[in-house]
């Protein structure tokens, strides 16, 4: 269900205590580019969080995608065919392709196709979860809830994402993403961190989603 900002969780929906030993840690996988590649996302079960710095967008499909880094190729998009079509789906069905967004040709970044996943990749493929906090830093994560209840059903306990399209080229997602994590080192609900978090960019909204039982304050 997804939750009303005003909601206080209880002491179980605090982030230290659904990550529990994670938290803390200093065992941080840093990835990038082409290392991002699909089939990352298959098997994320070692992560307590998992955060996601990169561009996603609504399909067509009323599903929900993000960019990996794996560059589009003929013989490439023939693997991912063959793959969908050992669970009698069509490519289209995980996949899509972005191209490179307004904000990194202003940075003088070339312009290149990569491969997307959208959120039945992730119902279809990816490996249970324990208990993980995603964050999905990237245009539209929570515009519908497809991608959000797909790594909830496989055993995350939290998705946050933006409702509409945002860019970090002022820096403005990089200032909210420290101020959420700084509140959840301090050892804050969800709730109250995104209470205290910055105001939203633009006309996007942060919000989150979760099966964590609140109650009302």
């Amino acid at each position: 269900m997804e939750q009303d900002p005003d909601m206080k969780c209880q002491a179980a929906a605090s982030v230290n205590s659904i990550l529990g030993n994670f938290l803390g840690s200093t065992n941080v996988t840093y990835l990038k580019g082409s290392q991002i590649t699909a089939a990352i996302f298959k098997d994320l079960s070692a992560f307590g969080i998992v955060y996601f710095s990169g561009h996603g967008s609504t399909t067509d499909d009323s599903s929900y995608a993000i960019s990996t880094g794996e560059e589009y190729s003929a013989t490439r998009e023939l693997q991912l065919e063959l793959e969908a079509d050992q669970n009698s789906k069509s490519i289209n069905y995980y996949f899509t392709k972005f191209q490179t967004a307004w904000d990194s040709r202003l940075l003088g970044k070339a312009d290149k196709t990569t491969f997307g996943i959208k959120a039945a990749f992730i119902n279809d493929y990816s490996k249970t979860l324990p208990g993980s906090l995603i964050y999905f830093d990237s245009c539209e994560g929570l515009s519908n809830q497809s991608m959000a209840q797909a790594f909830v059903n496989k055993g995350a306990a939290a998705y946050l994402g933006w409702s509409w399209v945002v860019s970090d080229y002022l820096g403005v997602l990089n200032n909210t993403t420290s101020n959420i994590f700084s509140s959840f080192v301090a050892g804050k609900t969800i709730a109250e961190a995104m209470s205290a978090r910055p105001t939203d960019y633009n006309f996007a909204d942060l919000g989150w989603y979760s099966t964590v039982i609140c109650s009302k304050h």
